[in-house]
């Protein structure tokens, strides 16, 4: 009887480890318990298992203690449960991006079938993991990841202790099944070390408790995996850094973009389109398109009040959730600092965010709304602003496909064509619109239904940024924070939103492709003009970017790679709504900012280029070096008290309209054709204002004017003299 069963053990185990015998495994079949020592697991299975991006391997996995238990009278309640002692993984970068297949993870090791009670079992398994170490290797740094006490346990939906059976949600009408893990450790230790230049310091960084819940949506008749949900939260979270190793950081990051980037290429063209396949509002894109009339009447209404309805996972995404991040700079002794007195022994700068939120959606169909987005509203400025843009590329690309089709070279061809293959009595009397319209709008609409996103959202509940602390100030006072009227503004609860659109179309496809899109939405906030703390962040910016540059000279001679790394384009939407920059006693309000890109009229985005053959930057023909700021109004007033209310407020500046054109100059890298002289201005600036602007000074408020002029002077003077010493 042992042997039957250590037999049936070793059958399902053997494909994930090396060297495994019967010997090696100690089984009690009377109380359920078994335990394995030294096992070594296949890295090239656990890399396929695991779904590891392509730009990274498993090259080593070791577990030297397993115990398992099998609870036999009750194993439909009671799940297995395994507790591992330690596990030492070691992955590295691939020189290459590994190829990928359609079929990965699980289902490359299984044979698909229903959706029975085994697999009930095997997916609420419970692990228990007393330590990992997990030593990432690549070209740039070493790196490893210390975790202690790992659990990973099935949860009810609402993510509660519950029996087995209950850890799962069926609809039998879809077909599908919901399934709820969650995984929670104790404490992360992560420390990176550079392995080209050894100046740089060490990246640390400890983490304290956390858990990760992820919601699995399978098929009942095969067990594919249709989509999944994972959820990171921290409770708190402290970083501490130099800007050396912000350098490093920076360095890591810079190292890994190459092989990223290829990997997520492939991925869209793989992956991209079997999820496109799998999603149900492309289906019925698909069927209204062929039965627009029937549509409607063919599809069964879904219970939207059901469990399963409101657990349901629609796509695939990720997400991070922080209730307090603090972040802490500080400058390195040396060259670097400012020359003011002040900054000469150094300074430290803190960050707190509070409720910060990170969401990404790799694969959402771009012509389907965003209701089933986890915390989102599609009822925003941002989403019209997209909504908005993706009508005006659709209406421009029928415009140019029309100007294809008709031009004189390709009307030619097709008609010596069309004179060879029809009657000399057809008619030519048509328009040629009408010849090409029908042929090309079916594919035409065909592409568009393909087109996807790649969006990631992040949303801060609140932030502080406070001044810079030196020797001779070390309290911290307020420098950037949400101002108390934001609640009085819809959607007030969150101070931050930003979110970037990255289009794409699955597959290998060659098609046009609306430029990508980066918004900003900002609540009211408050700015307290500090000298220190601008000079401080001057100086600050100026050595990381020396120091990323040396960095980066020493990378470029130490590796035989010569990747060019080319600037994305994407438009650039900000609003900053009731945004208050306060100076010593007076304040200056904007009730609403707007820079944006990508909108300039007509005659200032250049001509439009027409090609014979569409690609995918077909369109992208903005100013991609004009600015315009709109302030909405604007306006100044002084305050007799240091509290500011309205009823210390005296007139200084009434309000006005104000738009800002801005020019900048084109980056070495960019091909544009330049004309004219070499020796221009980085920026050039046009301001409009539409009515006449009223100005109420006294004779103490010049004064205090002055004063102030004579602080703006001093920090161009000192910005000056840090950026040529830099």
């Amino acid at each position: 009887m042992v042997s039957i069963i250590k037999n049936q053990i070793l059958k399902h185990l053997e494909k994930f480890a090396k060297n495994l015998s019967v010997e090696n495994i100690n089984l009690s079949t009377f109380k359920g318990e078994g335990e394995l020592n030294s096992l070594e697991l296949n890295e090239i299975v656990l890399t396929d298992l695991l779904e590891l991006p392509t730009w990274m391997k498993m090259t080593s996995a070791t577990v030297n203690k397993v115990k398992f238990k099998i609870p036999f009278t009750k194993i439909k309640s009671v799940p297995i449960e395994f507790n591992l002692d330690n596990v030492q993984i070691e992955v590295e970068t691939c020189e290459s991006i590994r190829s990928m297949s359609m079929d990965s993870g699980l289902s490359a090791y299984s044979q698909p079938s229903a959706y029975n009670a085994i697999r009930k079992i095997v997916d609420g398994i419970t692990v228990n993991i007393n330590s990992v170490t997990l030593k990432f290797i690549s070209p740039a740094f070493v790196a490893s990841v210390h975790i202690l006490r790992v659990k990973v346990q099935s949860k009810s939906p609402t993510w509660k202790a519950v029996p087995l059976k209950e850890t799962l949600l069926k609809n039998k009408a879809k077909t599908q099944v919901l399934i709820f893990k969650e995984l929670t450790w104790d404490s992360v230790r992560i420390e990176a070390r550079s392995t080209m230049d050894k100046s740089l310091p060490p990246l640390r960084l400890l983490t304290n408790q956390a858990r990760c819940r992820i919601t699995i949506k399978k098929r009942l008749s095969d067990s594919y995996v249709l989509g999944s949900r994972l959820a990171l939260s921290l409770d708190d979270l402290l970083w501490v850094l130099t800007d050396s190793q912000l350098t490093a950081a920076l360095h890591f990051l810079d190292s890994l973009s190459g092989l990223v980037q290829q990997a997520n290429e492939l991925s869209r063209r793989i992956k991209a389109k079997r999820k496109l396949e799998e999603l149900p509002e492309y289906h019925a894109q698909l069927a209204q398109q062929q039965h627009s009339n029937s549509t409607a009447t063919s599809q069964q209404p879904e219970d939207t009040k059901s469990a399963f309805h409101k657990h349901d996972v629609m796509e695939t995404s990720y997400h991070f959730l922080c209730k307090k991040f603090d972040i802490h700079l500080s400058d390195d002794p040396g060259a670097g600092r400012s020359i003011h007195p002040d900054l000469t022994g150094g300074g430290a700068w803190q960050i707190t965010l509070v409720s910060l939120r990170f969401d990404f959606y790799p694969y959402h169909l771009a012509s389907t709304n965003r209701q089933h987005w986890w915390r989102y509203t599609d009822s925003t400025p941002h989403y019209q602003w997209l909504s908005e843009a993706q009508e005006s590329f659709k209406s421009k690309l029928a415009h140019v496909m029309d100007r294809l089709q008709n031009s004189p070279r390709r009307a030619a061809v097709n008609n010596s064509a069309t004179a060879n293959a029809t009657a000399p009595n057809t008619p030519t009397s048509e328009a040629p619109g009408k010849l090409f319209s029908s042929p090309v709008k079916e594919p035409f609409i065909r592409q568009l239904s393909k087109l996807m996103t790649t969006c990631a959202v992040i949303q801060i509940g609140d932030f502080t940024l406070f001044k810079v602390t030196t020797n001779k100030e070390q309290t911290a006072r307020e420098f950037i924070r949400g101002d108390v009227r934001r609640e009085n503004v819809p959607g007030g609860d969150v101070l931050l939103h930003a979110e970037f659109t990255y289009y794409y179309y699955p597959g290998d496809i060659k098609f046009p492709l609306p430029s990508p899109k980066f918004y900003v939405q900002l609540n009211p906030i408050q700015i307290i003009f500090d000298l220190i703390t601008l000079l401080w962040l001057n100086a600050f910016t100026l050595n990381l970017h020396k120091n990323l540059m040396s960095t980066q000279a020493v990378t470029q001679a130490t590796s035989s790679s010569e990747d060019t790394n080319k600037l994305m384009y994407f438009d650039v939407k900000i609003e900053a709504i009731m945004m208050k920059l306060i100076l010593g006693p007076p304040q200056r309000t904007i009730y609403r900012v707007v820079p944006t890109t990508g909108q300039a009229p007509g005659h200032c985005t250049g001509c439009v280029a027409y090609h014979t053959t569409p690609y995918q930057e077909l369109l992208w023909t903005k100013a991609k070096d004009i600015w315009c700021i709109k302030l909405e109004p604007v306006w100044a007033e002084f305050h007799t008290s240091s509290d500011p209310s309205p009823h210390t407020a005296v007139p200084f500046l009434d309000n006005f309209p104000l738009t800002i054109w801005a020019h900048t100059r084109p980056s070495p890298g960019d091909s544009t054709p330049r004309t004219g002289q070499t020796r221009l201005a980085d920026i050039h600036a046009v301001a409009y204002v539409s009515n006449l602007i009223s100005v109420q000074l006294n004779h103490y408020q010049v004064l205090f004017l002055l004063r102030l002029a004579e602080d703006i002077s001093e920090l161009v003077t000192f910005l000056s003299m840090d950026a040529q010493k830099n």
